[in-house]
């Protein structure tokens, strides 16, 4: 069993690291998944962004 020490860097430094240097070539399934939440989040939170296409 993984203790939790190994568990939490793993899932914390992918995604830290994908705020800071986000690379599409690299990992084009975490950017179509990002692209789904935000087309998902944004219309929600902001009606406006779909008469604008966002």
């Amino acid at each position: 069993m993984k203790s939790r020490r190994t568990e939490k860097p793993n899932t914390s430094f992918p995604y830290k690291n994908f705020l800071s240097t986000p690379s599409p070539e690299k990992k084009p399934e975490k950017v179509e998944g990002l692209m789904k939440i935000i087309s998902i989040w944004l219309p929600a939170r902001l009606p406006r962004a779909k008469a604008l296409g966002y």
